[in-house]
């Protein structure tokens, strides 16, 4: 059951995350490839790529689940002079999970597993394997303020504050947040 809740928690967390203008599916080259170098946000960005790290998932105690996901992201930033900030971000993300009758120790059926507020719907006979899939779509909006310290740009909002890595070369700016999720936006 562990299994199933880590699961439902990523699909929840990738379906709130990612970036009105431009747009990008997951690249996960781009998690590999990530070196914090700062330098100066200012201006309007378009989200043209991502990786959500999911790739980090890893089932030790069943090793017969698997954890397919899809997921693509459109958005735009503005970061302005004044250190204020805009934001529009739209993400489809589907997933697919299987899990064996190894991992489902507990489970009468399958629906069981199942978090409607996740938006995640299971099937099969828990003797033998459940398939559980969901789809999210969420658009979100969200001002604020941003500073830059270092290789680190940290945002406040009225959901919080979040404090990201990053990198500037020419027109293109990469984040990497603290859970291994990166996004590429251009200029």
């Amino acid at each position: 059951m562990s299994v199933m809740r880590v699961s439902v928690a990523c699909l929840a967390l990738l379906g709130a995350c990612g970036g009105g203008d431009g747009g990008g599916n997951n690249d996960p080259t781009l998690c590999d490839n990530f070196r914090p170098c700062g330098g100066d946000p200012t201006g309007s960005w378009s989200l043209v790529g991502f990786c959500n790290g999911a790739d980090a998932l890893s089932f030790d105690e069943c090793p017969g689940a698997t954890f397919d996901l899809t997921s693509s992201r459109t958005g735009s930033f503005e970061l302005n002079a004044d250190q204020s900030y805009e934001s529009e971000i739209a993400s489809d993300t589907s997933t697919t999970l299987f899990a064996p009758a190894e991992c489902l120790t507990g489970i009468d059926d399958c629906s069981d597993i199942e978090q409607p507020d996740e938006s995640l719907t299971c099937s099969g006979d828990p003797a033998s394997s459940c398939t559980c899939t969901g789809e999210v779509s969420d658009v979100s909006m969200a001002t604020g303020s941003w500073a830059v310290t270092g290789n680190a740009i940290t945002i406040t909002d009225d959901a919080g504050t979040n404090t990201l890595e990053f990198c500037i070369e020419g027109d293109t700016m990469t984040l990497r947040d603290d859970e291994g999720a990166v996004t590429r936006l251009t200029r």
